[in-house]
């Protein structure tokens, strides 16, 4: 008569065990990851609100279409993806710092990384390029001459509404809104899990009290 092996099916269960903590593992990783999508998304929605904002100030004020526009593509710099002009390497020496204590066993304290890394100054040679560079873009005539000063990936996505033309709206209010097509993905591909498309469109809004005419008349 035949007798099952213990063991064969002690083993048997710890296969079965670890293909089933395999497939959990990668369900929670997977989302894990949409949910960091998504908060990439609602801050993204929250950096175009910021940047209609500044835009609408700026029309308060009187400026033409080109400059709002400049400042709003400024106010959606975390938006705009990759830094192309100026080139810049993206490896940050803070961060090659802290991998060089950590490799010579002297790592920083949780705590004073995680201010460091909170700090309202990033630190950061891209931030420092950036901060040099905007404000001679603010001050290009013309569209050709601003992206030979500073310029993003995905600036191209980033539009406004509406265009007046270089008209001072004789409203009350200056309503501004400020449109992306976002592509802007963290994790590749993985985002399909949740959501076909490959882009999402996002606005912010703003409306702000007309000033211009007082300024323009003073």
């Amino acid at each position: 008569m035949y007798k099952p092996n213990p063991d064969r099916r002690r083993n048997a269960r710890s296969g079965q065990s670890l293909i089933e903590s395999c497939l959990a593992v990668g369900l929670i990783c997977l989302i894990f990851m949409g949910m960091v999508e998504i908060s990439r998304l609602i801050t993204a929605h929250q950096i175009l609100n910021y940047a209609a904002t500044c835009g609408a100030r700026a029309r308060t004020v009187g400026f033409n279409d080109w400059m709002v526009k400049k400042v709003v593509r400024t106010a959606a710099i975390p938006n705009a993806g990759k830094m192309i002009t100026p080139q810049f390497d993206k490896a940050n020496p803070f961060i090659r710092s802290q991998m060089d204590l950590f490799m010579s066993g002297r790592p920083r304290r949780p705590g004073s990384l995680w201010s460091s890394l909170l700090a309202i100054t990033p630190r950061s040679e891209q931030y420092a390029i950036e901060r040099s560079r905007i404000p001679e873009y603010l001050g290009s005539p013309y569209d050709a001459l601003a992206r030979n000063i500073l310029d993003y990936s995905d600036w191209d996505t980033i539009s406004i509404d509406p265009e007046t033309d270089g008209l001072v709206p004789q409203t009350e209010t200056i309503q501004l809104t400020s449109r992306q097509s976002y592509t802007n993905w963290l994790f590749g591909n993985v985002h399909k899990s949740f959501y076909m498309n490959n882009t999402v469109n996002l606005s912010g809004k703003s409306e702000l009290e007309n000033h211009c005419r007082l300024y323009l008349e003073n």
